[in-house]
């Protein structure tokens, strides 16, 4: 995923553009801290060489609203939401999200098995939308990378590699095929797959 600079010009947009096409492969671009006229507009612009975009701050600016208008305009959105809840409030954040056309909707593993589970049922009960394709998957968050080792054995009893693979373990339990974790995280996962 990268960020998207806030502020570029046309011609800064343009140097974007021609990165993204040389490297060949889609990416997700992280619009945080970024006004509504900037997403839409650098959306528009490299639609065609993106996987999608990755809203957070800018869901509680806009809501819904801007996912709908972004996948009404043929790109994926990834909601980060990182719902954190007990499960029948998940589940009714994330069916507004999967209904709006999101493709991704973050959630805690932290909230555990049977939130998991019941949040990734709703979200599959939700009925096709009118953009191309409205199939939603949940990923789930394991350790936020801003947690550094003595404070995830304070919160979760652990070193981060042995909550991220306990977190894996239960995230596969709950079906969900997606993780977020901190990259030096997936040398060990490879090791120990859950």
């Amino acid at each position: 995923m990268i960020p998207i600079p806030q502020g570029l010009n046309d011609a800064e947009i343009g140097i974007w553009e021609g990165c993204m096409k040389q490297a060949g492969q889609k990416i997700i671009l992280a619009a945080d801290g970024m006004t509504k006229k900037q997403i839409l507009d650098i959306a528009g612009r490299l639609k065609d060489f993106i996987w999608g975009i990755k809203l957070n701050d800018a869901l509680d600016e806009y809501g819904k609203a801007i996912v709908a208008e972004l996948t009404a305009s043929g790109i994926n959105v990834w909601a980060d939401v990182k719902l954190s809840d007990i499960s029948k409030t998940n589940e009714n954040r994330a069916k507004v999200y999967a209904g709006a056309g999101a493709k991704i909707i973050t959630i805690m593993a932290a909230v555990g098995l049977e939130a998991l589970w019941n949040t990734r049922e709703a979200v599959a009960k939700i009925p096709s939308c009118e953009c191309a394709s409205c199939e939603c998957e949940l990923a789930g968050v394991t350790v936020l990378t801003s947690l550094d080792p003595p404070g995830c054995e304070t919160i979760y009893g652990g070193s981060p590699k042995a909550i991220v693979l306990k977190f894996a373990t239960i995230l596969k339990a709950a079906g969900i095929r997606l993780m977020v974790c901190s990259g030096e995280e997936l040398e060990y996962l490879n090791k120990y797959p859950a």
